[in-house]
């Protein structure tokens, strides 16, 4: 069982923005291993679009234009699952490396209501947890009702107050 399956149950891939399969990544899944994501898509998005991204709020609005881009394509979650989680990645350590006292967690460090679940490494700033990688898995799904950059602009107000 994939971890997604675990975390947001078995879906059909055609009603539901999360894989239904398990992811094949470089390294665990891991708040350690949430900078290397980011890295890892960081670098292949250069050698794809020959842009080089630079972790800064403005750079989210490239990956909200990938992400369209390949939804335009026509293409599924399940055919490009680990693009999709390297870019909720790249989201998070853009808020990481912008917001003050951001950090990777683990799920299980997040105390979560029951039956609230999230991918498995989130964002903690303070006493609030946000899901990057969900976010782009949805923004992958609905489109651009789901932008990435108003993401950001809500964490980033959040933590000024």
């Amino acid at each position: 069982m994939s971890i997604f399956s675990k975390i947001f149950g078995k879906g059909n891939s055609e009603m539901d923005p999360f894989p239904t399969r398990p992811l094949k990544l470089s390294f665990e899944i891991s708040p350690e291993n949430g900078e290397k994501f980011a890295k890892q898509f960081a670098d292949t998005f250069k050698l794809a679009e020959g842009i080089q991204l630079d972790y800064s709020p403005d750079s989210i609005k490239l990956i909200d234009n990938f992400l369209q881009s390949q939804k335009d394509e026509g293409l599924k979650v399940n055919e490009i699952a680990e693009r999709i989680f390297l870019t909720g990645c790249y989201v998070g350590q853009v808020i990481v490396n912008n917001i003050n006292s951001s950090k990777w967690i683990n799920v299980e460090d997040a105390n979560l209501p029951e039956g609230i679940s999230m991918s498995a490494i989130l964002i903690n700033i303070g006493t609030t947890v946000w899901d990057p990688i969900s976010k782009a898995y949805k923004r992958f799904y609905n489109g651009r009702v789901d932008n990435l950059d108003s993401l950001y602009a809500v964490i980033s107000n959040e933590s000024i107050k």
